[in-house]
């Protein structure tokens, strides 16, 4: 009698000791549940914050593009190493579609091109004559905006003394930007040195706005 007492005393207590364990890793499952909850709950609401801020960040690209509401869910925004931002919209199928137009914002946001959907290609659509050239200035002849393959630059060459240089960067800029950033190629005609002008203006360490082919 005493053996079997002794017997269900031992099973009594290996029974609350297992229930303890039992009881300890249910509640570290209840708060490891819990802290789950919490971090998917905070990344969820950080993830729609993120989306809304992009979304709103969109809209703003589209609405100083100018593209029509019935082309903006569709559209394709695409942002350039030089800072200017390349909108596609209205074609077949999707933004960039067959027929497609385009619009491009520069550096600073203003727009700078602008054809419509299924409109001619042609510097018709720079949206500001005065991006197409501005007049000469000094001994530098008019500044132009061209392409050099699918880069973007804006460029002049040099008259009078400094015929055979030419200034250049990348991007379309206006004038203002472009007088504080350029570079020079061709002969040197300032330091009269026998050497090409970037090597006297790498030499000295200054800095490179033109980043295209040739450089």
């Amino acid at each position: 009698m005493e053996q079997a007492k002794e017997e269900h005393q031992r099973l009594e207590a290996e029974f609350k000791q297992l229930k303890a364990e039992r009881d300890r890793l249910k509640a570290e499952f209840e708060r490891a549940s819990e802290d789950h909850k919490r971090a998917k709950e905070a990344f969820q609401k950080r993830l729609e914050q993120v989306k809304g801020a992009k979304k709103s960040e969109r809209e703003r690209t589209l609405d100083k593009a100018g593209v029509h509401w019935a082309e903006r869910n569709s559209a394709k925004i695409v942002k350039k190493a030089d800072g200017t931002t390349q909108i596609y919209h209205g074609g077949l199928g999707s933004g960039d579609g067959l027929g497609h137009g385009h619009t491009a914002l520069d550096q600073f946001g203003r727009k700078t091109y602008q054809r419509g959907a299924f409109e001619g290609h042609g510097s018709q659509n720079y949206t500001d004559p005065s991006l197409v050239s501005y007049p000469s200035k000094g001994q530098w002849g008019k500044l132009r905006h061209g392409w050099i393959g699918d880069h973007k630059v804006t460029w002049c060459k040099g008259t009078g003394v400094n015929s055979g240089q030419a200034l250049i960067c990348d991007g379309h800029v206006d004038r203002e930007y472009f007088d504080s950033h350029h570079d020079h190629y061709g002969p040197d005609t300032k330091f009269k040195s026998g050497k090409r002008i970037e090597e006297i203006t790498d030499s000295m360490g200054r800095r490179k706005y033109y980043s295209g082919p040739g450089k």
